[in-house]
C-alpha cells in the first residue's frame, strides 16, 4: 500500500459555488486545512467581487 496524500485549493468568487465545490470535497474524504475570504468594505463602489478559498487535505491509502 502507498501513501496517497493530496492537497486541492478551491478558489471562486460565487460563495454558492464554493460551498457546493468543498461539500463535494468533503464527501469524498477531504479535510479543510485552511479558509479565507477576501473583501472590501464598500466593495460595490469599487467592483471588487469578494473571494473565497479553501485548502483541503486527503490523507487516504491507496492500494498498490
Amino acid at each position: 500500500m502507498g501513501n496517497n496524500r493530496k492537497v486541492k485549493v478551491i478558489h471562486n468568487c460565487d460563495p454558492v459555488k464554493f460551498e457546493q465545490d468543498v461539500n463535494s470535497y468533503l464527501a469524498d474524504g477531504w479535510k479543510v486545512s485552511s479558509t479565507n475570504c477576501c473583501a472590501a468594505i464598500d466593495s460595490h463602489e469599487y467592483d471588487f467581487a469578494p473571494a473565497f478559498v479553501a485548502i483541503l487535505v486527503f490523507n487516504g491509502v491507496e492500494r498498490i
